[in-house]
């Protein structure tokens, strides 16, 4: 049956006009590398094989594949417009919405991949701050800025200086980085997923020294959102930054990410141009009202909680 799968995968590779899929390069022997379909919680494979999808689509499918309530909302904006080119009654109600759940959403706005809010966040912080440098520590996405900080091809060089990493969050660390690069740093970009997971007043003592030194905090919540708890990381600790970042599983599957901060560094968004023809795609933003909705009104951090104990 292994076999069966890998020389499948082989010669549909051979056959198929996409270019590879390196982010997807999957281990055949413990994990499937092509899908027929998933319902529920469950994903098969191309030879029937029904799994218990614990990946769920890198995190995205938080309520499982074809959840009624989120496929009705779809279903329904399917059958009045897939995207107008502009803001529309559903497109500010999810704002509102997302501005009641998130701690630090002044405002917000959207995007598609969770590397669209990402890269939002640190031009915006580099614009406001009038500064190149970044300082982070976890994964933030495919754009240049943060692929500077690792081995991918095609960088300017020129880049890769502008990128310190943090070997560990800790405030001896992050002190270390602001004083060899003193009035450097633009922002501080963390993903609170990346262990060590530090306590509350530990972060709220890194948050502190960022700040005096002239640079904005970024949360990377793009996997924390709406996952440990609606609000995120945020709300755990119970620390707001400057600006926040939340994608996957925001509108169980479908592309939508959300880039939400304080008053006074988003409403300068309009300078650095943020902006995308999808930015308002209408059946996104249904699923994610829906999703947002069914996961506040059941508890369903609390749930995946208990599921993981």
């Amino acid at each position: 049956m292994i076999f069966k799968s890998v020389f499948t995968a082989l010669i549909s590779s051979l056959r198929s006009p996409v270019a590879p899929l390196s982010d997807w390069d999957l281990n055949p022997y413990i994990h499937p590398r092509e899908a027929s379909h998933g319902y529920g919680g469950h994903l098969v494979d191309m030879d029937g094989n029904d799994y218990v999808d614990l990946l769920a689509a890198w995190g995205a499918n938080i309520l499982g594949y074809g959840y009624p309530r989120v496929a009705k909302a779809m279903h329904a904006q399917v059958d009045a417009f897939a995207s107008v080119g502009l803001p529309y009654p559903k497109f500010w109600e999810l704002g509102r919405l997302l501005s009641s759940v998130i701690p630090c959403a002044d405002l917000v706005r959207f995007g598609k991949n969770g590397s669209d809010a990402t890269m939002g966040a640190v031009r915006l912080a580099r614009a406001v701050t009038g500064r190149d440098r970044v300082l982070h520590r976890g994964y933030h996405g495919f754009h240049d800025w943060f692929m500077a900080s690792t081995g991918c091809q095609g960088i300017p060089q020129p880049l890769r200086q502008m990128i310190t990493t943090l070997s560990d969050l800790s405030p001896e660390a992050v002190g270390e980085a602001l004083r060899e690069h003193s009035e450097e740093f633009a922002c501080l970009i963390i993903d609170p997923m990346v262990p060590p997971i530090p306590d509350a007043a530990t972060v709220e003592e890194i948050v502190a020294m960022t700040r005096k030194a002239g640079a904005l905090v970024v949360f990377d919540e793009i996997v924390t959102g709406f996952r440990l708890a609606p609000g995120g990381m945020q709300e755990v600790w119970g620390i707001e930054p400057d600006l926040a970042c939340y994608g996957k599983s925001v509108a169980n599957g479908m592309p939508l990410s959300v880039l939400a901060g304080k008053a006074k560094w988003m409403e300068q968004l309009g300078s650095i141009n943020y902006g995308m023809t999808f930015e308002g795609e209408a059946i996104s933003i249904a699923a994610a009202e829906a999703t947002i909705s069914e996961i506040l009104e059941k508890d369903v951090c609390g749930a995946l909680a208990e599921k993981g104990r």
